[in-house]
């Protein structure tokens, strides 16, 4: 998965993959199954997103998914304690102070230190045309709950070239270098005398 740069290419990898496992096991178990061909369907990449995800929570919460299968509390020094996690289809989701019957609705937990889910983040970012931190955590937090999720955000948007040329300082350009007739004084144009300036004049 660290050789991938974008979440939907990844995520079309892992489904072609997981359709192939299943015509490789039915082909082993019926020799005249068909391969399925077409584009991709809904559920193959809800379930590759699964897999990829569950893949992700097992390398980085492999403590607190041992203690959630027996139906025990994670410790307490643990990162996701605080957000009262349950286990759900082998994925781990912040219930937090939710009380509703469908899983389905709690935030799935991601950590911040991993590459998918800083492809995730930059998903959202380029898919919701490139908006702030504040839009991007709203976005996100309806399907999952990032573990410091500010300051990953802030570092994905951060690391956006196109996010970098549009908020580049402008150019300013040089200027000239002065001509020797400007850099020199000039002879005043009016020559008053002292004569002039004291004769007196009437008023009429």
């Amino acid at each position: 998965m660290n050789y991938f740069s974008d979440w939907t290419k990844l995520l079309r990898a892992t489904a072609w993959l997981i359709r192939f496992k299943f015509y490789c096991r039915q082909r082993y178990l019926n020799n005249q199954v068909k391969f399925r061909t077409g584009d991709l369907t809904l559920s193959e990449l809800k379930m590759a997103t699964n897999v990829i995800l569950v893949n992700v929570q097992s390398t980085c919460f492999k403590d607190e998914i041992i203690k959630l299968k027996k139906d025990t509390p994670v410790k307490k020094d643990s990162r996701i304690a605080s957000l009262n996690p349950v286990l759900d289809n082998e994925l781990i989701r912040a219930k937090g102070r939710l009380s509703t019957s469908n899983l389905d609705e709690y935030p799935i937990i991601l950590p911040d230190n991993h590459h998918v889910t800083s492809l995730i983040v930059r998903f959202y970012h380029e898919n919701q045309g490139h908006v702030g931190i504040q839009q991007v955590l709203a976005a996100t937090r309806m399907k999952y709950w990032i573990l410091k999720g500010p300051s990953l955000v802030k570092k994905v948007i951060g690391c956006c070239i196109p996010c970098k040329r549009q908020h580049s300082p402008l150019c300013v350009q040089q200027m000239a270098p002065l001509l020797d007739e400007q850099m020199t004084a000039d002879k005043p144009r009016l020559h008053l005398s002292e004569s002039t300036i004291l004769d007196p004049f009437w008023l009429g």
